[in-house]
């Protein structure tokens, strides 16, 4: 009996203290919840009368006896000090007032995203030749990403025609060296839906074939903007900058913003005089070079002499470097804050085919008066008369229409070889990463037998579409 007791003194002092500590923490007043918790005590199965003290506003002590049963676990958890005694949600005000701010946090992250699907993009790549096909096709699938795309190194001369380098959609813009000169090259492609025009009196070829390409662009409404594309031999001076400090100083003078992209062979991530002379004219032009990563990796070295210059660096929202694998130049991108115009449609003209029959073709033709012809002696009025009475035929049959083109990857790409073109890329990251020679060699060899599955591919598909008749 007296052990009895003796317990329940114990539990009374206990229960006491923990009470009086938890009025102390909470401003000296007991709260309903305190109560609540209290009614559950319990010792053992016995219900005990335990005195609940509650604390008025100015210090007076009142005890009342009710019956109770009580937890001494939740004592216990309430007395840790990381359980509220008021659980619940939190004030109306408050939790309106932070719902606002985390929408609105939501809503400016929303619609900083969306600015960035609307950003103007610009790419940089050194392909080192557009001259083949296949190299044009590779190239072709990346510039269609990009509003404006900048190559340098495309190893053209006069002999290959505009038309041979059109991209559906595309203004071209080229600087060949000349007839006399390897190597080298220049070209712009540029959305139609930008106003672009070349200045003729900044653009040019020095005689160490030092080049440099300056172009006016105009996005929507906003202020036009200077693009200069530019490449420098690996065996050019480095005098090269007293050229480039004559257009830069005149364009500085238009107060608009100017973005320098191409490849300077000038390392800026090394300590060669080259990357130091480079890193000075940026010093001495308030230029900010935007390319961080290395633009061009080998077996034995890596270096950044893929640039991006700029005198407005907060335009740029962001410049990323890219793994390319048709090049052994990585891929220069960057982001610049203009939202771009809508895109424009492209149009092309072209002979309807639908509703065509070769027999009934041929029998108009027959009845045409083609001995007319013979009527006239100069022989381009005969030309004419003989091509007025084909096409009369030709038009009724398959007439011209004026159709809406959208970009859609090129027809002879395979699905092979899209493969092939993975396993490329997959050696070229892999070489990359570990530096081995094994796997630079195997990239090397994906990368030729991409370009020959694309040179056969394009071939078969032009012969099918001469078989077929879809060419005329």
């Amino acid at each position: 009996m007296a052990d009895h007791v003796a317990a329940r003194l114990l539990t009374y002092i206990f229960f006491v203290t923990s009470i009086l500590s938890l009025g102390q923490f909470h401003h000296l007043g007991l709260t309903t919840s305190s109560y609540i918790v209290a009614r559950r005590f319990s010792l053992g199965h016995q219900r005990v009368k335990l005195p609940i003290l509650k604390w008025s506003k100015h210090g007076v002590t009142t005890i009342s006896i009710p019956d109770v049963r009580y937890a001494v676990g939740e004592v216990f958890a309430l007395r840790c000090g990381d359980i509220h005694p008021h659980p619940g949600p939190r004030s109306t005000l408050k939790s309106s007032v932070n719902g606002t701010r985390t929408q609105a946090n939501k809503c400016s992250i929303t619609q900083d995203s969306r600015n960035r699907n609307h950003y103007l993009t610009v790419a940089h790549l050194n392909v080192r030749s557009m001259a083949s096909r296949e190299n044009f096709h590779l190239i072709e699938q990346i510039v269609v990403n990009y509003d404006i795309f900048t190559i340098s190194e495309t190893w053209l001369d006069p002999s290959v025609y505009d038309s041979d380098l059109n991209i559906p959609g595309y203004i071209l813009i080229r600087q060949d060296r000349g007839p006399q000169k390897k190597g080298g090259g220049l070209i712009v492609y540029a959305k139609s839906k930008f106003k672009v025009s070349v200045l003729d009196t900044w653009s040019s070829v020095s005689e160490y074939n030092f080049q440099q390409l300056w172009l006016k662009v105009q996005c929507r409404k906003f202020r036009s903007f200077l693009l200069c594309t530019v490449y420098r031999p690996p065996d050019a001076p480095i005098s090269f900058l007293e050229d480039l400090t004559k257009t830069v100083v005149e364009s500085l003078l238009q107060g608009v913003t100017v973005v320098l992209l191409g490849d300077l062979n000038c390392d800026v991530l090394g300590n060669g005089p080259d990357g130091r002379a480079l890193n000075d004219f940026c010093l001495r032009f308030n230029l900010a070079q935007m390319v961080k990563s290395p633009t061009r990796v080998t077996e034995t070295s890596k270096s950044i002499i893929d640039v991006v210059l700029t005198t407005n660096e907060s335009i740029i929202s962001s410049c990323d470097v890219k793994v390319c694998a048709i090049s052994d130049h990585n891929l220069v991108c960057m982001s610049m804050k203009l939202k771009t115009p809508r895109s424009r449609y492209a149009y092309i003209t072209t002979r309807s085919y639908k509703h065509y029959e070769t027999n009934k073709f041929l029998s108009d033709l027959e009845c045409a008066p083609f001995h007319m012809v013979e009527f006239f002696n100069d022989l381009d009025d005969r030309v004419y008369a003989f091509n007025c009475l084909f096409l009369e035929a030709l038009n009724d049959h398959a007439p011209i229409k004026r159709i809406k083109i959208k970009s859609k990857p090129n027809p002879f790409i395979s699905p092979e070889i899209k493969q092939l073109m993975n396993k490329r890329d997959a050696w070229h990251k892999s070489a990359i990463k570990s530096g081995d020679k094994l796997h630079w060699n195997a990239y090397r060899f994906f990368r030729q037998e991409v370009k020959r599955e694309i040179r056969l591919a394009e071939m078969e598909h032009v012969r099918s579409e001469l078989r077929n008749g879809m060419v005329w």
